[in-house]
């Protein structure tokens, strides 16, 4: 019977005795590509850009998701930055405090509403983001070209399989909806 859990589809009985060994090799593979995109865009960044290259890989990946999406995005609340990251509002606070110290990121009110914070990138850091972005991008396409048209929407696709929009198992809290107060913290 279909709906239960030790049903095999018999068009696909052949694959299942496969599926750790492909399981194994997916992870392989995806580390090895994460390990040559960062290759490729070092490469691409150049030896002149060092500095920038130890500058991001000294950060959290928190950290470079919030500059990079405050890059992307502009200006954000702390309360929608905290949900974006799906983290607390206390890790927002503190993840904030040390891009605050690090120079990367400001602290300023609102202008239509004072009691709220937002958060958005200094001039360096938005300079900063451009350069790795337009590496990234350059690096991607490099590594990119060895697909055609056909192969590299395929692989799209099949990342969008992967990577659907998070949902909630009922019961369970979204951290989409922790920490609703944090964009009335004071400055």
């Amino acid at each position: 019977m279909v709906g239960d859990p030790k049903y095999i589809d018999p068009e696909r009985a052949e694959l299942a005795p496969n599926r750790a060994d492909l399981t194994r090799e997916f992870a392989a593979l995806q580390w090895e590509l994460g390990r040559r995109v960062r290759e490729t865009v070092t490469a691409e960044l150049g030896r002149s850009a060092q500095h920038l290259s130890v500058a991001v890989t000294s950060m959290t990946p928190h950290q470079r998701e919030a500059v990079m999406m405050l890059s992307q995005e502009g200006p954000l609340s702390m309360g929608e930055l905290a949900r974006r990251l799906t983290i607390t509002p206390s890790s927002a606070t503190e993840l904030v405090d040390r891009l605050v110290e690090r120079q990367l990121v400001d602290r300023i009110p609102d202008p239509s509403d004072r009691r709220t914070v937002v958060i958005q990138l200094t001039p360096f850091a938005q300079e900063r983001t451009e350069e790795v972005r337009g590496a990234v991008q350059l690096g991607l396409s490099r590594l990119l070209s060895r697909l055609n048209d056909d192969e590299l929407s395929t692989m799209v696709g099949l990342l969008r399989l992967l990577s659907p929009p998070w949902e909630p198992s009922k019961g369970e809290v979204s951290p989409l909806d922790l920490g609703s107060d944090i964009d009335n913290e004071t400055p």
